[in-house]
């Protein structure tokens, strides 16, 4: 396949989706439940989907942090970190554990998340160069928030803070496009800590991911990437064109933009849902087996505060 064929079969994949995805100017609001995906998904894409647990070209392990600050008053700040390997008796699928938290705060109020899951993912080999993975990700979730009445969550109904959650993926692997497709919070746990307010309910989030990897000559590689988080009919989608230099450095600028098809069923709250950036950029680069990325969310009118990633990773000998 000559590289122009290349880049036209990637481009048609995400040009399609793409469409879709921001072909509406409605603005999204998601429940306070939803968790802001990172802007580098497509560097550490396990956080996202179980079913790529046992992707050898990603880092085995991996370490995140995000401050994410809106307007003057909200603070928000999330991270993650991982273990991953892939597994020959799954077939080249994989095991691996995932923490991540999440902490909104407005003045003296906060919202807190974390999830502490162990994942597990099997490989089927539907032909050649065709594969489907399929993960499931089993562990922890804890929901601390002081959102009702200025009061800490627990000291009424003798609720737990932390309860089980499920969450499922797929991906198929075909030669220059990975597309993925995970349920997060399958079993909807719900926090119902105060007798006269509204239960604290995780909602189902579907997050479908595109990555393409267009090699150009020997050294240089294209990479666009497309990644859609949804809930209900509220979805935030970012579209990400990186390009590589003999797997050493990386450039990628992204854009996001959220999305509403039915405002009248919204919920308020503010959660870190991630509409205040549109507009982002990565540079990151790999020396031997570390990988490390920062990414800057550009200020605009309606926010002066930038956003902020960073990210490392580690490949194992016979995982680079």
């Amino acid at each position: 396949m000559s590289n122009f064929t290349k880049v036209v079969y990637v481009f048609i994949v995400l040009s399609f989706n793409y469409l879709a995805f921001f072909s509406t100017e409605a603005s999204a609001q998601f429940t306070r439940t939803s968790y802001p995906y990172f802007t580098q998904h497509f560097l550490h894409p396990f956080t996202v989907n179980p079913a790529f647990v046992g992707d050898p070209s990603k880092p085995s392990v991996g370490l995140g942090f995000r401050s994410a600050p809106r307007y003057r008053n909200i603070n928000s700040s999330s991270g993650f970190a991982y273990v991953r390997g892939a597994v020959p008796a799954l077939n080249d699928g994989g095991i691996g554990v995932t923490f991540s938290f999440n902490n909104d705060e407005f003045l003296e109020t906060y919202d807190r998340q974390m999830h502490l899951g162990l994942t597990a993912a099997y490989t089927f080999n539907l032909a050649d160069l065709v594969e489907l993975k399929g993960g499931v990700s089993m562990g922890f979730l804890r929901s601390n928030s002081n959102n009702f009445f200025g009061m800490n969550p627990g000291l009424m109904n003798n609720e737990r803070k932390q309860k089980l959650n499920v969450d499922i993926g797929v991906m198929i692997d075909i030669p220059y496009v990975k597309i993925g497709l995970a349920m997060h919070h399958n079993n909807q746990p719900k926090f119902d800590f105060y007798q006269f307010a509204t239960p604290i309910t995780y909602q189902n989030e579907l997050f479908i991911t595109i990555d393409g990897d267009i090699p150009i000559k020997d050294i240089i590689s294209i990479k666009p990437s497309l990644i859609a988080q949804m809930e209900r009919e509220d979805m935030l989608a970012q579209f990400t064109l990186m390009a590589e230099y003999d797997n050493m450095a990386f450039l990628a600028i992204s854009y996001s933009k959220d999305l509403d098809f039915n405002s009248s069923r919204n919920t308020s709250g503010f959660a870190a849902i991630d509409e205040y950036h549109p507009l982002r950029l990565t540079l990151g680069g790999k020396v031997a087996r570390f990988m490390l990325a920062g990414t800057y969310g550009i200020p605009n009118v309606d926010n002066r505060n930038a956003l902020f990633e960073l990210s490392l990773g580690y490949f194992l000998d016979d995982e680079e």
